[in-house]
């Protein structure tokens, strides 16, 4: 008796493990309804901060959904999340699954490990702006590195959301704020990390504008410099007139 129930105990082990191993019921995203990190924040999708534990392949390379000459394969990564700034997110730990192109590429940075031909490593930090779809977490857009958005400024265990700004205002805050064990080398980074300029300008230009002249002025001299740099360059580009600038950044 006590090897019969030994036998199934085991294969309904067996059976869980396989279940939670199982290949979640997704597919790349259609491309004529893509939505960027900074309109699905915007449209009250969670948001987390989270360190990447591991990665793992789900299935095999396959057709894109959309695009037969496309060759997609499916992502799984174990997230330890640092910070919810959105949503209602109670887990520590969670699996975000995100679709990345096969094979050589040209063109934009890819989304995925550095390994696979994208940028991240273990233990990186990065922003995600989520969307649940057959019961788990998806990254809100496919294929591209601007889906996901790295912080570089350190950990940030004080960090609360403040009512009196947006969210996109909060993410720039994280993006752009010194946290824990942050040298000048990786807020120089977060400051100019794109060539195209700092990712928090997609979130909100007007407050990008309000937090870099205040890193200008309560920055060490480095970091105070890119500061700099970026603010006038974004005013060039956007052919604006900052009437402060020259007494910030003389």
């Amino acid at each position: 008796m006590f090897r019969r129930f030994a036998c199934g105990f085991f294969i309904m082990y067996l059976g869980l493990q396989m279940a939670c191993n199982r290949t979640p019921p997704l597919i790349d995203e259609d491309p004529s309804k893509r939505v960027g990190p900074f309109d699905g924040a915007a449209s009250g999708l969670p948001v987390v901060v989270g360190r990447i534990v591991s990665n793992s392949r789900f299935g095999t390379p396959h057709p894109s959904h959309w695009n037969r000459y496309r060759t997609v394969q499916l992502y799984g990564l174990a997230i330890h999340v640092e910070n919810v700034l959105q949503g209602d997110i109670q887990n520590p730990s969670i699996d975000v699954y995100y679709f990345a192109d096969v094979g050589s590429q040209g063109g934009p940075a890819r989304l995925g490990m550095r390994e696979d031909g994208g940028q991240w490593r273990i233990g990186d930090r990065e922003l995600f702006v989520l969307r649940r779809e057959a019961g788990v977490f998806r990254t809100v857009c496919d294929f591209s590195a601007v889906c996901v958005t790295p912080v570089l400024t350190g950990a940030h265990p004080a960090f609360r959301r403040n009512i009196s700004r947006s969210i996109k205002e909060d993410i720039v805050e994280i993006l752009l704020t010194r946290g824990e064990h942050c040298d000048d080398s990786q807020m120089i980074r977060a400051i100019s990390s794109d060539p195209r300029g700092n990712p928090a300008w997609s979130f909100s230009e007007s407050y990008t504008f309000k937090k870099l002249r205040q890193i200008a002025t309560e920055e060490t001299s480095a970091v105070r410099k890119a500061a700099c740099e970026d603010l006038s360059s974004a005013a060039e580009i956007r052919r604006i007139t900052l009437p402060w600038l020259r007494t910030v950044c003389p």
